[in-house]
């Protein structure tokens, strides 16, 4: 388990892992500071649906990633990418968590106007 004092800053029973990936990544040069923010919506969201074990299960992932009506594709698309980042952290420190697909995210209508 990582030791570190500033796990203090999320609630969940993954505090500690998510203290530990935020580490991670800021020794990588990443400054991170919306998925920070992500982060700690995720946390709190793990602490509503009461996970008590160190694992990111598919069916609590997947309620999470879901599109809420006021999101953009993108928006969701940076919830997913930030899942993928972190269920890959757990899953080399030898913990279960559910790896969402990259195609899982709605698709934003395109915008490109070619020139003529």
């Amino acid at each position: 388990m990582p030791n570190d004092a500033s796990s203090t800053r999320f609630q969940s029973v993954l505090a500690p892992w998510m203290d530990q990936f935020l580490q991670e990544k800021h020794a990588c040069g990443y400054a991170y500071h919306e998925p920070i923010r992500i982060l700690h919506r995720l946390d709190d969201f793990l602490v509503q649906e009461g996970l008590t074990t160190v694992e990111l299960p598919r069916c609590v992932a997947r309620n999470w990633l879901a599109k809420k009506p006021h999101e953009s594709a993108s928006t969701q698309q940076q919830r997913i990418t930030l899942i993928r980042q972190f269920s890959t952290f757990l899953l080399r420190a030898g913990y279960p968590a559910y790896m969402p697909d990259s195609t899982l995210a709605a698709r934003n209508p395109s915008t490109f106007v070619p020139e003529c």
